[in-house]
């Protein structure tokens, strides 16, 4: 004879059997497994999927989140506060600020559960100038909620990835210098650009002499002066 029947705790199950000559008993132990749930979040192509703990879930301020989730060897699940079927799916929609979920399933008096932490991550924002006193050119950044930042020149290169910053170039030769800021996070990126025109004035040359007579084989003072030149060239005929 066989008997099967559904079980849904651990069992002891006994058999006796007897006779005029007496009696017998057999017995087996049976063990219903714990239950596991399978919680996972899936937002803007990107899914984590947990079995147990407290996990953090970062996503884009006002994306959909999709909860799935799948349990064996569970009499009963609750999902985000409702109970729910062993399995299946839901989705929040507009997340845009902290919430928590958590999947949790019984059976066997036992529990298994799962709880994410969502962060509706705001988009960076920034703060960028681009100067040029005189000949210098000065650039100063600041970021906010950025996890990722990069300062790039026309001329230079990438120049930094500080999330904040400033730069100092004394000196420069006449042209036009470009710099761009690029900060990122997981909710967008946000960019920004500043440029400066550096010009060099016309060179200027002042020249003087003590006299502008003089008996022949005699000596004169020539004094000279000049702005914005790099070089100076002093003749006679």
């Amino acid at each position: 004879i066989v008997k099967t029947s559904p079980l849904v705790s651990n069992s002891n199950v006994r058999l006796s059997c007897s006779n005029a000559s007496g009696s017998t008993q057999a017995s087996v132990n049976l063990n219903v497994p714990s239950p596991v749930i399978t919680l996972s979040l899936t937002s803007d192509g990107r899914t984590e999927s947990q079995t147990s703990g407290t996990h953090g879930f970062n996503i884009r301020s006002g994306a959909d989140v999709r909860v799935d989730w799948i349990s064996t060897n569970a009499s009963s699940c609750t999902i985000d506060g409702a109970a729910s079927a062993k399995s299946g799916s839901l989705t929040l929609s507009n997340v845009s600020a902290a919430r928590s979920v958590t999947g949790i399933c019984h059976g066997n008096g036992n529990s298994s559960l799962v709880t994410f932490n969502i962060v509706a991550v705001p988009p960076p924002t920034v703060s960028f100038a681009v100067l040029s006193p005189q000949d210098d050119i000065s650039v100063s950044w600041t970021s906010n909620n950025a996890d990722t930042c990069t300062v790039t020149s026309n001329v230079y290169g990438e120049v930094s990835t500080d999330l904040n910053g400033a730069l100092f170039y004394p000196n420069r030769s006449a042209g036009t210098y470009t710099f761009t800021l690029v900060c990122s996070n997981s909710s967008g990126t946000v960019s920004a650009q500043g440029g400066v025109v550096i010009t060099v004035p016309m060179p200027t040359a002042n020249l003087s002499i003590n006299r502008t007579s003089v008996a022949y084989g005699g000596n004169v003072t020539l004094t000279w002066s000049s702005t914005n030149a790099t070089s100076c060239d002093l003749n006679h005929n």
